[in-house]
């Protein structure tokens, strides 16, 4: 999954860096709008149906053609509100070509509803190869049409047509990659509506949680800021999109076998939360410390106001190790109501913080550091939550926290006393602006690394997140080493032809 990740993230990156000197941020601006608001549509009709299926006890594809049947309602119940909204959007937002954008969005929506259902079975199986081909092709796909017609057209509709384009190219994978045929049949369908109703309430929520920004900010900042505000956001949370959101789609399907199987997991919470935080710590301070060399190299002087947000929007990869461990263990284990609450809470205030600051300040930089502020609020209650269900900071989670900290306030404080973090540097030519990135990107990175291992050391090697990190990854560099050191050909003596 995280091979996935980072192969459609370059396909993306390198998508996004070439579309940004064909395309100006107001395009970016005006798609993100849309996209955003068909994409809060859709988690407004989100109901779970795979979730369910996975975490069921025993196996059955009958249901397979229930869950079909409700995903196709859905599919298309969704693409009607999405199109009877989209005249308000264009007025609420103050942009009219808003209205058939989404419109042509809510097409692309309906047949995503036809996507062959019994995927499931890959992520049941946790056979995660397979959906690693389902999605990697589709995007590959979609990149290279929208790169190429966004040199023809020179415009927004380039990225309009792309996306409708990898939503079909999905949903014909579905059934290239799959061989059952699901059918239009509504019998069982109640042994999935009441997971699927809480899934449905969490959706809803997560939509205002994740969706919120748009609505509030975008109508006061234009399309132009926003557009900065949108992409600054999806850098500085690679860390989230490449690691953490793919790590935790594996780690749900692995929950739901070891519930199937009698295991206890709540009590594994805190020790994955320590072990996350390790790992993705130091590339959120790395990215944030270098957001000024990558946004000046990569993007070019048109996207300096994405600098600060950059560096802002990068913290919030660490509070996102808690509530996506959460979350996912939550859901496993049935406790969709519980991920509810949760979400609900944080949304709300969310939407408040966001308004008042929004109206009083109009400073996109100010309105970031607020969001910010609401992903600590979420990811503490959650902690609450799995605190109260069975899940215990034990001594190995809460001193490899501690070296964690310890260790983010060394290298933060390091950084800023180089003078060359959290710069924007006008006059330095691109290559150099992006060698001046990496540098300073990896020094943090080893620095943390440093810092954490000698206090483990000092620990006395106790249990916690590095003994983890040695256990995931020791046998991996130990193979490679060993290639490295003997040789990756066949050995003397062997036999081959």
């Amino acid at each position: 999954m995280i091979a996935w990740r980072m192969a459609t993230r370059i396909l993306g990156l390198g998508s996004t860096l070439l579309l940004a000197h064909i395309l100006v941020p107001a395009d970016f601006g005006l798609v993100a709008m849309a996209t955003v608001f068909a994409g809060a549509i859709d988690s407004i009709a989100l109901i779970g149906l795979q979730d369910a299926l996975v975490r069921r006890a025993m196996h059955d594809r009958a249901l397979f053609d229930p869950a079909f049947a409700m995903q196709i309602l859905r599919g298309f119940a969704t693409a009607g509100l999405m199109a009877a909204a989209a005249w308000p959007a264009s007025l609420w937002f103050g942009e009219p070509r808003l209205f058939v954008v989404i419109l042509i969005l809510s097409v692309a929506t309906a047949v995503a509803g036809f996507e062959n259902i019994a995927i499931v079975e890959f992520r049941r199986a946790m056979r995660f190869d397979r959906e690693f081909r389902l999605l990697l092709l589709p995007r590959l796909a979609q990149v290279v049409l929208t790169v190429a017609l966004a040199l023809i057209w020179r415009n927004y509709w380039a990225l309009v047509a792309g996306i409708v384009f990898g939503k079909a190219a999905r949903v014909a994978m579905t059934y290239a990659v799959h061989a059952h045929r699901p059918r239009f049949v509504m019998h069982r369908w109640r042994e999935l509506i009441h997971f699927s109703f809480w899934t449905w309430m969490s959706g809803m929520a997560s939509m205002v949680w994740e969706r919120s920004d748009a609505f509030i900010v975008g109508p006061v900042l234009g399309p132009a800021t926003f557009g900065a505000y949108v992409l600054a956001e999806e850098v500085a949370i690679l860390p989230v999109t490449e690691l953490i959101a793919p790590a935790v789609a594996a780690l749900y399907a692995a929950i739901a076998l070891k519930r199937r199987e009698g295991g206890a997991t709540f009590t594994m919470a805190f020790p994955l939360v320590a072990f996350l935080l390790m790992l993705i710590t130091p590339l959120a301070i790395g990215i944030s410390a270098s957001s000024g060399y990558w946004v000046h190299g990569l993007l070019g002087p048109k996207w300096a106001a994405a600098q600060p947000l950059v560096s802002i929007f990068a913290l919030a990869s660490i509070t996102a190790c808690v509530s996506y461990v959460c979350t996912t263990i939550l859901i496993a284990e049935g406790h969709v109501r519980d991920n509810f609450v949760v979400v609900a809470i944080s949304a709300a205030v969310k939407i408040t913080l966001l308004a008042a600051v929004t109206t009083v300040t109009h400073r996109p930089e100010i309105i970031a550091g607020v969001s910010i502020s609401t992903n600590v609020l979420e990811a503490l209650l959650f902690t609450i939550r799995i605190s109260r269900l069975g899940g215990v900071f034990g001594r190995a989670a809460l001193g490899g926290i501690a070296r964690t900290v310890i260790a983010s306030a060394t290298t933060l404080a390091a950084l800023h006393a180089t003078g060359l973090a959290w710069i924007m540097p006008p006059t330095m030519p691109g290559p150099t602006a992006l060698l001046t990135g990496l540098f300073v990107a990896a020094a943090a990175a080893i620095l943390f690394g440093t810092v954490q291992l000698g206090l483990w050391r000092l620990a006395g090697q106790p249990a916690g997140p590095e003994t983890r990190a040695l256990e995931t990854f020791g046998p991996t560099i130990a193979r490679y080493r060993s290639k490295l050191r003997h040789g990756i050909g066949p050995s003397p003596g062997s036999k081959s032809e």
